[in-house]
């Protein structure tokens, strides 16, 4: 049975930082254990409104996030024991000054160098967003690759304000995307469904199978003189379905994946095309498709930090559409029945049956 205990917070522990700014031309550090991420590429720092390095910081507007390990706890907790109004704390850590002017405190082996974004205030705090310019990591804690740190490596001191005592991070537990696979869908699944999915996952093996595949066989289709039927033997390989024999594909014909690709009857498909189709693309029957066409299913997160994931939406071509020379279309988009896309359209919305849409953006300028 739980126990109401009050309104006191309990995220602790949180990492303990020391902040450095400079002040006059010499560094000024304090110590702080209230950090938060509000995005990828920033953090928010929570200061006290009493710290004499809050003006330091809203004049400059930089600061450095220097993460402590046992190492230097004890320089680390020297600097929030004194304030810096009454006490020069410019020489109780050795520091290098980064491209923005902020300090860099060279006992941590972990900085972020920052810039504010903006500062919100609470009744007793200020807190400063801030931007990570550059994130400085030794060497002895980094990973296998180099570019990122490894924390089984690099142990940093967390604080916990109930007891008023640090600790230090613990052991691997496992990686987070392995667990509850059980009631987690296979990726194939939730890749064609349009969750996130990034290249990092776990079971991306499985799509990068499946790319490998797709790339094999649309060597094989675009570096050899076929008969028709071997195109449709190769293409019904691709896809994983066997196309109808009034199908017809005029190579060269590209594809990042292959196996998401259905095509109706009576399906003519010109030279130059690409389908990428990890959210599915569906061509229903007499569907028409001009030359350098580009069918495009998935897109990356906009973040930075997001640029290795993947979100797909479906594409669907209904019965006779006639898609023009150089069109693409884009995530989501279906095309209703018998419609045509001019040339060179980029389509970004659904376009109705019996229309034809032209344009960038492509939008509806007569009806059949």
């Amino acid at each position: 049975m739980k126990k109401n205990i009050g309104n006191g917070m309990a995220l602790y522990p949180t990492p303990v930082i020391v902040v450095g700014a400079m002040a006059g031309g010499k560094p000024t550090w304090t110590l702080v254990a209230h950090i938060g991420i509000p995005a990828h590429d920033m953090a928010m720092v929570s200061l006290a409104k009493a710290h004499y390095i809050n003006r330091e910081i809203k004049e400059n507007r930089v600061l450095s996030i220097n993460v402590v390990d046992e190492s230097w706890l004890d320089k680390a907790a020297a600097t929030g024991a004194v304030s810096g109004n009454k006490t020069d704390k410019s020489e109780l850590l050795g520091y290098t000054v980064g491209e923005t002017g902020a300090p860099l405190a060279t006992d941590a082996k972990l900085t972020m160098e920052c810039t504010v974004a903006d500062v919100y205030e609470t009744p007793a705090f200020e807190n400063f967003m801030v931007k990570v310019n550059n994130t400085f990591a030794d060497e002895s804690i980094l990973n296998e690759k180099g570019d990122k740190p490894d924390f089984d490596k690099f142990k940093p001191v967390l604080f916990e304000m109930p007891g008023y005592t640090y600790l230090k991070t613990g052991d691997t537990i496992g990686k987070c995307m392995s667990f509850g696979k059980k009631s987690m869908k296979d990726i194939l699944e939730r890749d064609r469904s349009g969750e996130l999915v990034s290249c990092d996952d776990p079971e991306y093996y499985k799509i990068k199978a499946v790319i490998c595949k797709a790339k094999r066989l649309t060597q094989q289709l675009n570096t050899q003189v076929l008969e028709e039927e071997e195109i449709r033997r190769l293409f019904s390989e691709l896809t994983g379905q066997k196309v109808e024999d009034d199908f017809t594909l005029w190579t060269p014909f590209y594809t990042d994946f292959g196996a998401n690709i259905r095509v109706g009857k009576n399906v003519f498909i010109n030279h130059a095309c690409t389908f990428m189709d990890r959210g599915g693309i569906t061509l229903g029957d007499d569907v028409f498709i001009g030359p350098k066409v580009c069918l495009i299913t998935e897109n990356h997160g906009l973040e930075p930090s997001l640029r290795r994931t993947l979100t797909s939406k479906p594409i669907h071509i209904e019965c006779g559409v006639w898609i023009g020379a150089g069109a693409i279309v884009l995530p989501g988009v279906t095309v209703g029945e018998n419609a045509v896309i001019g040339a060179g359209s980029v389509v970004t919305h659904d376009v109705p049956a019996n229309t034809v849409a032209a344009g960038n953006p492509a939008k509806v300028i007569k009806k059949i």
